[in-house]
């Protein structure tokens, strides 16, 4: 019985390390770079380029790090009657000790069109020294 204990104490331990996820990513949207100041996260575009047509430094996400996962809001652009630009739910698992972030995007219009070509995304920490490749 004291094993089990002693097996679940460690894995409580280790399941509480969160990566660090600050610094350049590649995403659909463009080049982002997030900035990590305790459990918050913000992401602001590092270049004025991408599908949306943000601005360099433009605020993309606001979210907190929990654990594993990254949850908040993303500014993103979508296509159709009434869409624009629009706020909504992200929640991204971190992976690869902060190389690589990936989840869903939920917005509350469905009608709209995201410029994710679904409902996931992807952000993947861009090559030391370099500019990602977006696409």
């Amino acid at each position: 019985m004291v094993r089990a204990w002693v097996v679940l104490g460690m894995l409580l331990c280790a399941g509480g390390a969160q990566a660090a996820v600050g610094g350049r990513y590649v995403s659909p949207l463009g080049d982002i770079t997030l900035k990590q100041k305790g459990k918050k996260i913000t992401g602001v575009m590092a270049d004025a380029h991408g599908p949306c047509g943000f601005k360099k430094g433009q605020e993309v996400l606001k979210g907190t790090l929990m654990d594993d996962s990254v949850t908040g809001e993303l500014t993103i652009c979508s296509e159709g009657s009434g869409c624009g630009t629009q706020k909504v739910f992200v929640v991204l698992l971190v992976a690869r000790k902060g190389e690589l972030l990936s989840g869903a995007v939920h917005s509350k219009k469905a009608q709209c069109k995201l410029p994710l070509g679904g409902k996931g995304i992807a952000l993947a920490r861009a090559p030391s020294g370099g500019k990602g490749k977006t696409e």
